[in-house]
């Protein structure tokens, strides 16, 4: 009888610890904007995914895009492209200021730097896939469905506020 009192005892103690040290975690974990934020980061826009985020944040100079995942213990990171660097680029579109986040569930994206007031809209066409990003701030993303990994000169371009049409690698540009 006093081993069974004891056995209580020990999963209701080991009981409330869990709930509180889970308690603890999901609540500093319970949104993607907490886990941004503990990585000193800003968020600039967030897709939603069904459990996992898109999301493309700030933290000092840099912008990254990660993909988020909701877990047991809340969000977390599952994967982020490289830091980008762009904003005191004098140049309308580089290059050298946009990434690519790895494929998560056959989706992959592609976002970086512009100069909006110089830059229209952002094209990217693969396969019978198409589509165009209106600029309307510093960076742009555009997500792409079954993405291989690579792309021709004529599938990403910019349209400038001119209404010419530059083609990666955006010679014409530097």
């Amino acid at each position: 009888m006093k081993n069974k009192r004891l056995l209580v005892g020990f999963v209701a103690i080991g009981g409330l610890l869990f709930a509180i040290i889970w308690g603890s975690i999901f609540i500093q974990s319970s949104t993607v904007e907490k886990v941004v934020g503990k990585m000193d980061g800003h968020i600039l826009e967030q897709v939603e995914l069904g459990e996992q985020s898109f999301v493309i944040f700030e933290d000092g100079n840099f912008i990254k895009g990660g993909i988020f995942e909701k877990g047991f213990f809340g969000w977390k990171e599952i994967t982020e492209s490289q830091a980008i660097d762009g904003r005191k680029s004098t140049m309308a579109f580089s290059t050298d200021y946009f990434a690519i986040t790895p494929t998560i569930n056959g989706w992959t994206y592609l976002f970086g730097y512009v100069k909006p007031d110089e830059v229209d809209s952002i094209k990217f066409q693969y396969k019978e896939f198409e589509t165009e990003y209106k600029v309307n701030s510093y960076y742009w993303y555009i997500p792409v469905l079954n993405y291989g990994g690579s792309f021709e000169a004529d599938q990403l371009s910019v349209i400038l506020k001119d209404g010419r049409e530059i083609f990666y690698p955006f010679d014409e540009l530097r």
